[in-house]
C-alpha cells in the first residue's frame, strides 16, 4: 500500500491494463539519488586533486553548465514528466 501521491493508478485501454504512474515526491526522489549520489563516490574526491589550474576549472565549468542546461531543458522534462504535467494527452493515439 502505497501513501498518497507517491503512486497513481491509470488504467488505459478497454480497463484491461493498469499502469502505476509515479507522481512528484518519487520524480524529486529520482532527481537527488541522480545527482547527489555520485558524490559519495571515493573516485569523484580525485578529480579534484587532478585540477591543474584555474583556466581548467573555469573551462569546465563553462562546459559542464551548457550540457547541464541543454539537458535540463531537451530531453529529461518531455519524458519523465509528459505524464504528469499533460495527463491524457496521448491515450486517443493509442486507443
Amino acid at each position: 500500500m502505497s501513501s498518497p501521491g507517491l503512486v497513481a493508478t491509470k488504467t488505459v485501454g478497454a480497463g484491461s491494463l493498469a499502469l502505476a504512474v509515479p507522481g512528484w515526491p518519487t520524480l524529486a526522489a529520482l532527481v537527488l539519488i541522480t545527482s547527489l549520489g555520485p558524490w559519495a563516490l571515493p573516485q569523484m574526491v580525485q578529480k579534484f586533486y587532478s585540477i591543474r589550474s584555474r583556466v581548467d576549472v573555469r573551462r569546465a565549468l563553462v562546459i559542464a553548465g551548457v550540457f547541464s542546461v541543454f539537458m535540463a531543458f531537451s530531453s529529461a522534462p518531455r519524458s519523465e514528466t509528459s505524464r504528469l504535467l499533460r495527463p491524457g494527452e496521448g491515450e486517443a493515439a493509442s486507443a
